[in-house]
């Protein structure tokens, strides 16, 4: 049987957390994307937009993303929040 110091299983479960908070699929940013396009309401348009740069900013500051993409949003020993809406 092979073993695994607990160590490299604390690190990588880290690691997956940890971008699963910074990097929005391909698939979620199209969608937004054409959503934004879209949407009729300036509101809506407004709101879209943020989400959008909400994610650009995540991945390039490596930065928890907003709540308002409903992805959790918690680090291994910390509390962090967003924002509800854009201001």
């Amino acid at each position: 049987m092979r073993e695994i110091h607990v160590d490299r299983i604390v690190e990588a479960v880290r690691a997956v957390c940890l971008e699963a908070n910074y990097v929005a699929g391909a698939d979620v940013r199209a969608a937004l994307t054409v959503a934004e396009r879209r949407e009729v309401s300036p509101l809506g348009r407004q709101v879209l937009g943020q989400l959008l740069e909400d994610i650009a900013i995540a991945e390039q500051d490596r930065v928890p993303m907003c709540q308002s993409l409903k992805k959790p949003s918690a680090g291994i020993g910390e509390v962090s929040s967003c924002p509800a809406a854009p201001t």
